[in-house]
């Protein structure tokens, strides 16, 4: 996934190995830069939208670019803590 964000291109994901693989694939879901798909068919039919609307796929990679900056580190482990905080928050809810 980080070649993908570092040439610019939208991220398509076919049911990632859970675990680490999947966790990254659904941060990246979560950002707006990745999409996930359970079948093949969902995961040509998704190509297939983004590739047929110019302006969603010109949305895709601005925001894939988005993710290319100098401090992407930072910005991930400031997502995780805010994450934490907000799951310690709210633990008595759940």
């Amino acid at each position: 996934m980080s070649e993908a964000i570092a040439a610019g291109l939208p991220i398509f994901t076919h049911r990632p190995v859970p675990g680490q693989e999947r966790g990254n694939a659904e941060y990246l879901a979560s950002k707006g830069a990745a999409t996930i798909t359970a079948s093949a068919g969902e995961l040509v039919r998704q190509i297939t939208e983004l590739l047929d609307d110019p302006q969603k796929l010109e949305q895709a990679r601005w925001t894939v670019f988005q993710l290319q900056t100098a401090n992407a580190a930072e910005h991930i482990a400031h997502d995780i803590l805010n994450g934490i905080s907000y799951r310690d928050h709210h633990a008595s809810t759940w």
